[in-house]
């Protein structure tokens, strides 16, 4: 199977102003002067303050996250410039990122837009009804979104750019306790409620556990007239994570994450326009639609992690290790398509069930950024494998329509760095690269209509993707930069 290779090539030239995101204000009754705190992000992997960076990165914090009461990323993208979010059409988000967004169909490509939480790249595998993993914002530090495209340091999928969430580590100084709760009402619907908690505790003077759990219940507005069901696109959203942090020594530290989620969707997020569908019902509201099935939809995230982070004198050495997996099932009523199609009045469900699971593994090398040339080299690989069956019935024909299983492994490996050279104080220029490899293995077996279906395709691509850019710090308020990069 030959991988489609698409390139997207991205000349920037930009003035920065005032950079440092305003993270927080606070006023004072006195002198009623603006707080700013300065914003550091790990963007090009390195903390490097925010308006120090050239390139474009929108910022939110712990501080303004909590503001807003953000559970989920529907929750804050209008707040970051050229990022967009929609509802997917069978639950779940689709991205877009200065305009580039996934497609959803069986044939679709890639993914073009990254996700991490923390070092781990969920890679999600694309296709009809399939979405990234919506990970809850849960003990977050900060959210950086990486305008694109990004696929040097970042890798594959980075075209539109990548979402990473950056979730707070253990703190062995001192405890700490928070209690969040939330209550609130929809209109059509009725009330939501949930809440978070968070527990630090020092286990020793150099190490750390800290506990984050929360939950939540949203719900619905819109209602199936047809299998006379209210509100019911409600969901309910149940998290948790312990992390363990030990500090060997003043240069060595080990840090170990799990997370794990569940999400519960009783409906999907979209109505009936049409007035009178194919049962012959009305619909007499906006927020309607006709079912002979209901139409559930589960999703269980299951995330662990290992870093190992030494700091000699010359620089950083970072692995990063990680194990993800994803669960996801939906119910689909199928009726229009069966009276469609076959010219039948009848209950027909369609369920999909889609097992993933990634390990992936980083290893950077990093120079400590204090001489006027700077390096970083890391090597990447990914390996993937995914199930996902597909089954549909039609009632009064007593017969299964549809049965389809698909199995898909990949494996990617590559290879990155970038060199800095500071010509000035103000002056620096960057050159970096990465060299990738891709190999996919697609398995279908099953029938369609009585018709057999029975695939085996295999392909795989390599390829450099260059970039370069040259700032300028103009004094400590304005930057002026110009950046080259390439996606794949």
């Amino acid at each position: 199977m030959p991988l489609r290779r698409c390139l997207w090539c991205c000349v920037c030239a930009c003035l920065s102003v005032n950079g440092a995101a305003l993270a927080q204000a606070e006023s004072d009754a006195a002198a009623e002067d603006l707080v700013l705190e300065e914003v550091t992000v790990t963007a090009t992997l390195r903390e490097v303050a925010l308006q120090d960076l050239p390139m474009s990165v929108g910022v939110l914090t712990q501080n303004q996250l909590e503001d807003i009461d953000a559970v989920s990323l529907d929750d804050f993208w209008r707040l970051v410039p050229n990022l967009n979010v929609r509802d997917a059409p069978f639950g779940g988000n689709s991205v877009i990122i200065r305009g580039l967004a996934d497609t959803d169909s069986f044939q679709s490509p890639e993914s073009i837009n990254a996700f991490y939480v923390d070092d781990t790249a969920l890679t999600y595998v694309t296709g009809l009804f399939a979405t990234p993993a919506d990970v809850a914002l849960l003990d977050v530090a900060r959210v950086e979104v990486l305008r694109g495209p990004q696929g040097t340091l970042i890798g594959a999928n980075a075209m539109g750019g990548a979402i990473r969430v950056i979730t707070n580590e253990p703190d062995p100084s001192a405890p700490a306790r928070q209690v969040d709760l939330n209550l609130s009402n929809t209109d059509e619907g009725g009330w939501n409620y949930g809440g978070r908690f968070m527990l630090n505790q020092p286990t020793g003077a150099d190490s750390a556990i800290r506990l984050a759990v929360m939950y939540q219940d949203d719900d619905g507005f819109i209602d199936d007239i047809g299998l006379g069901r209210t509100d019911v696109n409600d969901q309910q959203r149940a998290a948790g994570r312990l992390s363990w942090l030990w500090n060997v020594s003043d240069d060595f530290d080990v840090l170990v994450r799990g997370y794990a989620e569940n999400i519960d969707s009783g409906g999907y997020n979209y109505a009936d326009p049409i007035g009178q569908p194919w049962k012959g019902i009305f619909t007499t509201d906006d927020y309607q639609f006709i079912n002979y099935s209901p139409e559930p939809r589960g999703e269980e995230l299951r995330l662990m992690s290992l870093r190992l982070r030494w700091r000699p004198d010359w620089g950083e050495f970072y692995s990063a290790t990680s194990w993800f997996e994803k669960d996801l099932f939906l119910n689909l009523d199928w009726s229009p398509e069966a009276s469609f199609f076959l010219g039948v009045d009848s209950v027909a469900p369609f369920r999909t069930d889609i097992q993933q699971r990634d390990i992936s593994q980083e290893f950077r090398l990093t120079s400590n950024g204090e001489a006027r040339f700077n390096w970083l080299a890391g090597f990447f690989y990914l390996d993937q494998e995914s199930e996902r069956l597909d089954v549909g019935d039609v009632e009064v024909l007593g017969a299964r329509v549809l049965d389809v299983n698909e199995t898909l492994d990949r494996q990617d490996i590559a290879v990155f760095g970038e060199v800095s050279w500071r010509f000035t104080e103000a002056l620096e220029g960057v050159l970096g690269g990465r060299w990738y490899q891709i190999d996919r293995e697609l398995d279908q077996q099953g029938s369609f209509g009585g018709v057999p279906i029975v695939q085996e395709i295999d392909g795989d691509t390599s390829d450099f993707v260059p970039k370069a850019s040259l700032s300028w710090a103009v004094n400590e308020d304005v930057m002026i930069y110009g950046l080259i990069s390439q996606g794949f």
